[in-house]
């Protein structure tokens, strides 16, 4: 149901999305026959190993700058090539990318920072390790048709991730949970995870997963002492 898209603010001279034609039979990721040929193919597939390449016949002189912008995406099957001729516009791609990078930089310094002798370590602690937890709460548990087959969020899964993200966005921590509860009985019985397309999942959880959700009450009221939730959100 879904189509992915590729597009530039500069028109290109050719494109190709299919890896195998790219790389050719006898190339490799550092030399691919595409770009010994100095030409692309033009090759559409759909559901095998696939490259997104752009071509693009330009020509400097010393002193020369050519610049363009690159923009991929994912859209309902039937709407991508009109999405994808709304992102040729260079102000409107510089504005989304000023955009996300505020978004990621709010993570930071969020309501805790470390400040080391050591840059680098500052950077991971601060930016890249926040915005990994927030972004594989987010997508990297939703189990993909490469790793299932079914494309559900895992209960376990979730509620690992709860705890991961509960310190550096305590609300988003607290949705996670009470989603959760909603998939849990009183009697302790829970699903094994739930599809944001189809609903439930139908098989059986392994023996471990009702334990995960009181684990995670635990730690929320730890970090946060908000027993309200507890009495007034979680059925």
């Amino acid at each position: 149901p879904y189509e992915v898209f590729m597009t530039a603010t500069k028109a290109p001279t050719g494109f190709d999305t299919d890896l195998e034609s790219f790389i050719g039979p006898y190339g490799t990721f550092a030399a691919p026959d595409a770009v010994r040929r100095g030409a692309l193919a033009g090759t559409k597939t759909r559901g095998f190993s696939m490259v997104a390449a752009l071509q693009f016949d330009v020509t400097l002189r010393p002193g020369d700058e050519w610049r363009t912008e690159i923009v991929t995406g994912i859209a309902k099957a039937g709407a991508a090539a009109a999405i994808a001729k709304s992102w040729t516009d260079p102000t409107r791609v510089e504005k989304a990318r000023k955009e996300n990078r505020d978004h990621w930089g709010r993570l930071s310094p969020g309501p805790f920072d470390v400040t080391t002798k050591d840059a680098r370590w500052n950077a991971f602690l601060n930016i890249w390790l926040k915005k990994q937890i927030r972004a594989c709460g987010d997508w990297g548990r939703s189990a993909t048709y490469y790793h299932e087959g079914v494309g559900t969020f895992g209960f376990r899964n979730t509620a690992q991730d709860a705890f991961g993200i509960l310190s550096l966005d305590p609300p988003r921590a607290k949705a996670m949970m009470v989603k959760l509860a909603g998939h849990q009985k009183k009697s302790g019985e829970c699903l094994s995870g739930w599809s944001l397309e189809t609903g439930p999942s139908l098989d059986r959880p392994t023996s471990d997963f009702p334990a995960w959700l009181p684990f995670l009450v635990n730690a929320y009221l730890k970090e946060t002492g908000d027993e309200k939730t507890i009495r007034d959100d979680i059925p």
